[in-house]
């Protein structure tokens, strides 16, 4: 019996010596006995040293001195697990010293001990504070069949539920409150509280300031109205509420709204709501609020990176498209440390500065970061097209339409609507079947689209877009004119209907709308294209054209060359150009060599539809020929054209008869039908008086239509009919009494490289048919020729080839090989 108490003597003496440490906060130091301490306690010391300290412990939290009443109730937690009192103090006092995480772990085998309402109110509001929702409305309601009545209790449950994301839960939960609870203070910040947790920012807004009326100093509710204020993006507002308010906003909510407030103003100026000059209003004034922002916080710093981010996103807007590359240098960091959107602000910039590779290569680092945004991978589509890539955009076209629905269903409701983004989707489908020649698909599609929204005006511009690069301006002159009347400020049709005057030559049209264009958005890309193409269009024209060659025979001699030019001069406005013509032309035959050169002046006029030109040429070479030409065309729509010509001194007139003295007038009246890009029809006449009495009568009949329309490769097949009768045999040229022929032609083009304007394309041109000639026998006619054609900008081009080819005079076989070569150019 003895040796049993001496035992639990010494037990209490140890534990009244482990919880004196834990009481001091020397835990981690060697254990050290107060046996004086020990001494006092008696043979009791077990009992009455636990309560005593747990009431210690307690007096010393209610005293705030929380750190120390939890180390002493932790320890004797640990030495009696079992006592429910222990547990039940040491979890409120964790939960006052705000210990949630502890409290959460430590409430695991609670529910057995029947715990009171207090501490099933302490443990629920730290599974709340951990964010442990649903644990949290597991103890009040455990709490609640205790105390129904409780409002403490009630209105956490009611927290706990809206923090879940149960907002309708929580508002029923609230709305069966008592009506005394709902019209008081805690009552009135609950419902604000509710309102700020479905979102409903404005309504609480509203019901801070209402608690803010009856009690102007309540500092919940005037962080609750800062709060509101900048969920709804009133930055400025928020700014003001804060100065006036010490102590509503930590240094770094204020910081956070310099940060807003500049990317606001970055959205807003994105907007298309302006025109003018006024135009860049707000993404100016964001710009300077960037600055600001940037001289205000480091770019080591969270809030420096993203407002150098935004002056990124910024820049871009704005056009300024140097000044984003460089500022993406300037950060150096690395690409996956940049948000998308200003992966993505730098990527457009580089697209715009002809750089489609690097702006390929952000759009799919941007949409590693966001795969499913739907105007990343629309932006990709550009940069795949600008790099030819046409089979990987179309394919991307068609997952953006396959990605979106038709119709968006209203949360909460059975009302539907169209879908923006699927019609924007189906619109680049059509684009990426246009942008790969494929127009006839994308004349379709567009139609299909008109088919059933009919009055959109986004599908019916870019109708008319396809049907100007079918060759059609007046057709898509009519379906700007549509979107211009519904709205005339959509930027795309104003620069298509321009496009279209300019096409058809209606220059007092043209005009005001191209200056507005000019002044309001000379930034933007169509409209900078406008405007370099009537820099062109204004511009003097020079065509160069020259070749030669040697002819086994010399029914058109045996070594020859020709060279025309033409130097067209512009500055007279729309309807006057003059021209002047030169023309030089050799060839031997065995009587001598015979050479024509001569120089021409003439006037061009046109109008809407119509050309007129007159000219006048004189010989260069020591005869004194002079010569007259008019000629006319007339486009009576898209599709057919007319043309006319009488000229004398014609240069049509062989050099054999030209040598011999002998001179010719010539008519020439010709008529095509166009039925598109892929498909052409013509028909010419023409008559030749000839000075020595002859008359020539010819028919040509040719039809074209391609059969390959690759973006790179493109192949005609063209078939020609061709006959003539002479009134004149026996003449110092060849002047058959009658001829005819019949060719089957291919021709194969491919283009080599294409980097924007410059282009290099390959062309192989291949003619083979039958000759017969009245009086002779019939024979195998044809020719294949090499070219390259190099476009260097818009303003010039040139080409060379080279051609063999076999022909039949008088019933004999002449082969010859013939060099040529020609400039286009506007200067």
């Amino acid at each position: 019996m003895q040796s049993k108490l001496a035992t639990l003597f010494i037990a209490a003496v140890l534990a009244t010596a482990s919880v004196d440490a834990a009481e001091s906060g020397a835990s981690d130091t060697p254990l050290q006995l107060d046996l004086s301490n020990s001494l006092r306690v008696g043979a009791y010391v077990l009992d009455l040293s636990s309560e005593q300290r747990r009431h210690n412990a307690v007096a010393m939290a209610r005293s705030n001195q929380l750190e120390p009443a939890a180390r002493v109730l932790e320890a004797l937690h640990r030495r009696v697990p079992a006592d429910r009192q222990v547990l039940f103090d040491l979890l409120s006092v964790l939960s006052w010293q705000g210990d949630h995480g502890r409290v959460v772990a430590l409430a695991d085998g609670l529910k057995s001990h029947d715990p009171p309402v207090y501490v099933l109110e302490a443990v629920a509001g730290s599974a709340r504070r951990s964010a442990n929702f649903q644990a949290a409305i597991g103890w009040y309601e455990i709490a609640l069949k205790k105390e129904p009545a409780n409002a403490a209790l009630n209105a956490g449950i009611i927290l706990s539920h809206a923090d879940a994301g149960e907002a309708s839960k929580a508002r029923a939960l609230f709305d069966a409150s008592p009506p005394a609870f709902k019209r008081s203070l805690d009552g009135m910040l609950l419902d604000a509280y509710l309102l700020t947790a479905a979102g409903h920012h404005l309504q609480a807004l509203s019901a801070y300031d209402r608690i803010l009326l009856r009690n102007a100093d309540n500092p919940e509710a005037q962080r609750g109205k800062f709060r509101a204020l900048w969920s709804l993006l009133l930055v400025d507002q928020a700014l003001e509420f804060a100065a006036g308010h010490p102590g509503v906003a930590e240094r770094e909510d204020i910081h956070g709204l310099y940060v807003d407030r500049a990317a606001l103003w970055v959205r807003w100026g994105t907007e298309p709501i302006q025109r003018g000059s006024h135009r860049f209003a707000d993404l100016d004034r964001a710009l300077d609020l960037l600055q600001q922002n940037r001289s205000r916080f480091p770019a080591n710093t969270e809030l420096g990176k993203t407002t150098r981010f935004d002056l990124i996103a910024a820049l871009h807007a704005r056009g300024r498209h140097d000044e984003v590359a460089e500022s993406y240098d300037d950060l150096d960091l690395a690409d996956n440390a940049f948000p998308a959107y200003a992966l993505r602000a730098v990527a457009g910039s580089q697209l715009a500065r002809r750089e489609p590779e690097e702006a390929l290569r952000l759009y799919d680092m941007a949409l590693d970061k966001q795969p499913a945004d739907f105007d990343l991978k629309l932006d990709r589509f550009f940069a795949l097209v600008e790099l030819d890539r046409h089979a990987q955009a179309r394919e991307l076209a068609e997952d953006l339409v396959f990605s979106q629905d038709i119709w968006l269903t209203v949360p909460g409701s059975r009302v539907v609507k169209p879908n923006p983004r699927r019609l924007k989707a189906e619109i680049t489908r059509a684009l990426s079947h246009a942008y790969a020649d494929d127009l006839a698909t994308a004349q379709s599609l567009f139609q299909d689209m008109l088919a059933e929204a009919p009055h959109n005006t986004d599908v019916r511009q870019e109708l008319g877009n396809v049907y100007r690069w079918r060759g059609w301006p007046r057709r898509a002159l009519s379906e700007y004119r549509q979107v211009y009347t519904v709205e005339d400020d959509l930027l795309s049709a104003r620069v298509g209907l321009a496009n279209s005057l300019l096409d058809l030559n209606m220059g007092r049209e043209f005009e005001p709308l191209f200056a507005e264009l000019r002044n309001e958005a000379p930034d933007n890309a169509g409209v900078k294209r406008l405007i370099r193409r009537h820099d062109v269009y204004r511009r003097n024209q020079v065509s160069v054209d020259a070749g030669g060659g040697t002819s086994s025979g010399e029914q058109f001699g045996s070594r020859q060359h020709l060279a025309e030019a033409r130097l067209t001069l512009g500055g007279f406005g729309y309807n006057w150009r003059p021209f002047l013509n030169l023309h030089d032309s050799r060839a031997e035959f065995t009587e001598g060599t015979a050479r024509r050169k001569s120089a021409g002046l003439g006037i061009q006029f046109r109008l809407p539809g119509h050309t007129l030109e007159a000219a006048a040429s004189s010989s260069l070479d020591g005869e004194s020929r002079t010569g007259f030409a008019f000629s006319y065309g007339w486009d009576i729509d898209d599709r057919w054209r007319l043309d006319g010509l009488f000229e004398t001194e014609s240069h049509a007139l062989p050099l054999r008869a030209y040598r011999n003295g002998i001179d010719a007038d010539r008519l020439r009246l010709a008529g095509s039908f166009r039925y598109s890009e892929l498909r052409q029809v013509r028909a010419a006449l023409e008559a030749m008086d000839f000075s020595d009495g002859n008359v020539r009568k010819a028919l040509l009949l040719e039809a074209r239509q391609r059969l390959v329309n690759a973006p790179r490769v493109k192949f005609d097949l063209a078939a020609e009919f061709f006959t003539s009768r002479n009134d004149l045999t026996d003449a110092a040229y060849f002047s058959p009494s009658s001829d005819r022929a019949f060719n089957l032609g291919g021709d194969l083009r491919w283009r080599m490289f294409r980097r924007y304007e410059r282009n290099f394309d390959q062309q192989i041109i291949l003619n083979a048919g039958r000759y017969s000639q009245s009086g002779f026998a019939a024979g195998n006619v044809g020719s294949i020729e090499l070219r390259q054609v190099v476009q260097l900008s818009h303003a010039l081009e040139f080409f060379f080839g080279v051609r063999r080819a076999r022909a039949l005079y008088d019933g004999g076989l002449e082969y010859g090989t013939f060099y040529q070569g020609g400039i286009r150019g506007r200067f």
